[in-house]
């Protein structure tokens, strides 16, 4: 609504509108009385559920007391609820937990000990139960703190369940990658390719070493110019029948949901990128030490995007991989609650570690652009060298098979360069 207008002087005269299209609606319905009932019982429903209410007679004004699914603005209303119940919050702890932590419906969040975990699903709980936000169907690992709840003795607090289309297990507090797609070998077209490779659901990156590949495969078949039905050339064809062979055994990838040792004493961000003729990544991961002195590392995320069409020099792609990481850093850092008291980017890029440090006038346009932006998000940052061997991130530049299931677990565990 325009913000200078009051809500009445913005909406203007639409109960005459309402009104004259609900007779235009009626006039419809008389025509079929099928769907005219099926209207009805709907409009019957709603009163029964306390969803509207009766605000005036003959002709009746039906007033709505929830949002509305289906309608083009609930999306917004259920998420600016939210917002104003954060706003409204005087616990900063909860209401950056409602602000931050909800993916649409969906709340995915955590705490160190178990009466920190219990303070936040009370507080939750009450605060959205306010607005008629009851919260259901709860998993845990910690299903110890609701014994004392009669209200949940009923709920499998621990069956295994899809959390932004991972599947994680509570019992064993591990994520697992739902990969059932049927391939047919016979019919390869355009369609079929992006259609699987869309399949592969991998928001944190994790398989992004294998994914990268499908990608690749994809900007090929672009560049052939191909329709959405016709067959593909036969070496992208032998490419994808390559890629699709063993791509069940991704499934078989255990990921840890906790990154962070028990006690942590010190944090640390440290972040690979790579590059390769046909694709630049970034891997992110997080050093931590306890009171013992033991280190633990572990892969937060990972990304890997394609290289341009455009033919270019591999150290301007390897620049290309370290503005990725410093993007990705950014974005981490942003969703982090911990504090992290060094950050490091490593690239096995001698080029790149050269352009950072020369004035930018002395630089051409695409390579100040980046240097630019890259010294701009990094400022406190620390850029150091890695050898080609050790990287992890070389991995998801290069692409592999998903038959090559250890290459992702050397990207997963591919920190012990830093451990």
């Amino acid at each position: 609504m325009p913000l200078k207008e009051s809500p009445e002087e913005a909406l203007g005269d639409s109960y005459n509108i309402a009104k004259r299209r609900f007779f235009s609606l009626e006039n419809k319905l008389d025509k079929n009385p099928n769907i005219k009932k099926q209207y009805v019982d709907f409009i019957k429903e709603y009163l029964d559920l306390g969803h509207l209410e009766d605000t005036s007679l003959p002709l009746k004004v039906l007033q709505l007391n929830t949002v509305t699914y289906g309608t083009a603005s609930a999306p917004f209303l259920s998420t600016r609820c939210l917002l104003q119940l954060a706003e409204e919050c005087t616990d900063m702890s909860i209401a950056n937990i409602i602000k931050n932590d909800f993916y649409y419906d969906d709340l995915s969040t955590g705490a160190s000990t178990e009466d920190e975990l219990l303070k936040i699903y009370n507080s939750v709980t009450e605060i959205l139960s306010s607005a008629s936000f009851p919260l259901r169907k709860i998993r845990t690992n910690c299903p110890k703190i609701f014994e004392n709840d009669v209200n949940n003795n009923t709920l499998n607090l621990t069956k295994q369940s899809c959390v932004l289309g991972l599947n994680w297990s509570p019992t064993v507090d591990l994520f697992t990658f739902p990969i059932d797609i049927n391939i047919d070998s016979l019919n390869i077209t355009k369609r079929t390719i992006i259609s699987t490779t869309c399949k592969i659901f991998d928001p944190l990156g994790v398989l992004c070493a294998c994914i990268i590949t499908a990608k690749i495969i994809l900007q090929q078949l672009w560049s052939a110019k191909i329709d959405w039905n016709d067959s593909v050339p036969d070496d992208i064809k032998n490419s994808w029948i390559k890629f699709t062979k063993n791509l069940s055994d991704l499934s078989n990838i255990k990921l840890e949901r906790n990154v962070i040792c028990d006690l942590p004493i010190s944090v640390e961000l440290h972040c690979f990128v790579d590059a390769s003729q046909n694709a630049y990544s970034a891997c992110v991961y997080l050093r931590t030490t306890n009171n013992n002195n033991q280190i633990t590392v572990k892969l937060l995320c990972a990304k890997a995007r394609v290289a341009p069409l455009k033919p270019t020099t591999i150290p301007r792609l390897e620049l290309c991989g370290a503005l990725l990481g410093a993007r990705l850093c950014a974005k981490v850092l942003e969703s982090l609650r911990c504090n992290i008291i060094s950050k490091t980017i490593w690239t096995d890029s001698m080029v790149v570690l050269g352009w950072l440090k020369v004035q930018y006038k002395h630089l051409k346009p695409f390579v100040r652009n980046r240097v630019n932006e890259i010294n701009e998000i990094t400022a406190d940052y620390s850029w150091r060298h890695v050898p080609t061997d050790c990287n992890p991130a070389d991995l998801a530049s290069r692409g592999v098979t998903p038959s090559t299931t250890v290459a992702v677990l050397i990207l997963v565990v591919g920190g012990t360069f830093i451990s």
